[in-house]
């Protein structure tokens, strides 16, 4: 379901909420059966499994240095968004 997303955090990281909501829809409008939970779950933990690791990466960037503008903005507009 997932495979075209990449493991390279950085690129992930450029995405925005347009790239990124695509593929929530796809989850919302899979028909799930207990056939094909399993690769259901396995796009959700894909999609989260990177959200997940962009929010880290952006807070240690805030934490480490609390005067990078630059880590601030992009913290705020991931949260924002």
């Amino acid at each position: 379901m997932f495979r075209s997303l990449s493991d390279d955090p950085t690129v992930f990281m450029n995405w925005s909420w347009g790239d990124i909501e695509p593929h929530y829809r796809l989850l919302e409008q899979y028909l799930l059966t207990a056939e094909n939970v399993s690769e259901w779950l396995v796009g959700w933990t894909a999609i989260a499994d990177r959200i997940n690791e962009w929010y880290a990466r952006l807070n240690v960037a805030i934490t480490a240095d609390t005067t990078d503008a630059s880590a601030e903005a992009r913290y705020n507009a991931f949260l924002d968004e």
